[in-house]
């Protein structure tokens, strides 16, 4: 069934790993393996709002009274199915919803479900954005657990033992039982319970600044308590638990998601479009990150619910992210060129949907396809950014227009590292490099291999075929 989610953003319960993805012992061991090669984990996690109500769910929880017929839509043909028909299928005015669902207490709706106030779509902290269930994030009065919760838990035989660790979160760190402090204790147990190094939070502008700024700490917190517990699990002891904030349509600048919220970084929307023909201004637009070390942008050519970057050219597109000052984020598919997928299968209100096709693992195998060249690209231009701090958060130096090139310099804490990057130009190419190296230097094309000599000033290398020159120092 296509309107029902399978991407994580539809929450019905904090508590559980969605069996379609595995169970709390997967998750542990991902996490853990993760951990064994160097690599840290960010959960994507959502305050905002909890998921739609769905048919299916609605049944097997008897949290709304379904009207007759709603199993032959549900479990019929898929050219019948859009998200608006669902909604014919559910009797509004059944007491059930109150009593069985979340409760006006903890969450508004825009359904006009019985025993909720009438709330209009929106995007403000009061309103449902794009229908979904708000929950009363703002609220300072306290709320029992939703019902939906409390009979699913006696159901799986976990009540008493999910209130009494509820009971004593909200003693230990002093909070009141707020619909926010609930939904903060459920997410913040994935750090304690698991050792989730960081946050993407979702649509953080659609959550007021106060809640996030409990969360931000409550993570913290968390973070810390599973450091002392974990001592041999912990990447880094003096690393400080990361958070990003998702608010739809935010460009490079700083605001008060991390002025007032909290957050360590935020994503970048603006950089989507980004080619190596107009990448001096995005590079400039970035800017901001390399003269303030408190503060960061995560940058992206393609994302779940947004746009996929150029298919036809994914090498131009790997050059233009993987050299961005910054930090950076590949959503999966952009290093193989994975295609966009069922445009014609979807109608116009979801097709998010068309962006998340299956991974092309079979083309990345033919050493002669486009996916396997052009994730052979990527790995070239990450790996020389994975070993150059000073890619993504070294100063800037414009060399050249024409062809682009550009340095980069980082000299901070014990480190200091710089870089030449020569972006868009054929054949063999003089770069003067005489702002970053000095002459006599040895260096070397990462992306080629090849060594040359700083002479006055110069040196000259010759593409790999990619219009992208890579030179680091020899040492």
């Amino acid at each position: 069934f296509p309107y029902y989610s399978y991407h994580g953003y539809w929450a019905l319960d904090y508590t559980n790993i969605d069996a379609n993805m595995g169970t709390a012992e997967d998750f542990r061991n991902f996490v853990d393996a993760a951990h064994e090669k160097n690599i840290r984990v960010v959960m994507d996690v959502v305050l905002n709002h909890v998921g739609y109500v769905t048919l299916k769910d609605a049944d097997e929880y008897d949290y709304g009274q379904l009207k007759d017929g709603w199993q032959e839509y549900y479990y019929g043909a898929f050219e019948n199915i859009a998200g608006n028909r669902e909604n014919s299928y559910y009797d509004i005015d059944s007491p059930k919803w109150e009593n069985n669902w979340w409760g006006p207490d903890f969450i508004r709706s825009s359904n006009n479900f019985k025993g909720y106030p009438e709330t209009r779509e929106g995007n403000g902290y009061e309103e449902c954005l794009a229908g979904l269930p708000d929950i009363k994030t703002e609220s300072e009065e306290e709320a029992t657990l939703p019902p939906l919760l409390e009979n699913k838990w006696k159901k799986e035989g976990r009540y008493d033992e999910e209130m009494a660790s509820l009971d004593e979160f909200f003693k230990e760190r002093n909070l009141p039982k707020t619909p926010r402090n609930y939904v903060i204790k459920w997410l913040t147990d994935y750090i304690r319970e698991y050792g989730i190094d960081g946050f993407r939070c979702d649509t953080a502008n659609h959550v007021d600044k106060g809640s996030w700024k409990v969360l931000n700490d409550e993570a913290s917190i968390a973070f810390n308590e599973y450091k002392e517990k974990n001592p041999d699990k912990v990447l880094d002891k003096d690393a400080e638990f990361w958070t990003v904030a998702e608010a739809y349509g935010h460009g490079a600048n700083k605001d008060y998601l991390f002025t007032n919220a909290g957050f360590d970084a935020l994503i970048n929307f603006s950089f989507k479009g980004a080619n190596t023909s107009n990448i001096k201004n995005k590079y400039d637009a970035l800017s901001i990150v390399n003269k303030d070390d408190s503060f960061n942008l995560l940058s992206y050519i393609s994302s779940h619910d947004d746009a996929l970057s150029d298919r036809d050219n994914t090498i131009d597109g790997g050059t233009s992210l993987l050299l961005a000052p910054g930090a950076v984020q590949i959503f999966y598919g952009d290093e193989t060129a994975r295609p966009y997928k069922w445009k014609d299968r979807f109608t116009a209100n979801y097709t998010d949907q068309c962006y998340r096709s299956f991974m092309n693992w079979e083309d990345i195998k033919k050493s002669s396809s486009t996916a396997s060249k052009s994730l052979e690209h990527w790995q070239k231009v990450g790996q020389f950014r994975s070993n150059h701090i000073a890619v993504g958060a070294g100063e800037n130096i414009d060399i050249s227009d024409s062809p682009y090139v550009f340095g980069r310099i980082y000299n901070k804490n014990g480190i200091d590292d710089k870089v030449v990057c020569e972006v868009g130009g054929t054949g063999k190419i003089e770069i003067d490099v005489s702002k970053v190296f000095r002459d006599g230097t040895k260096v070397r094309d990462a992306y080629t291999g090849k060594k040359a000599t700083v002479k006055d000033g110069k040196v000259t290398f010759k593409d790999g075929g990619n219009k992208v020159i890579l030179i680091e120092e020899i040492k």
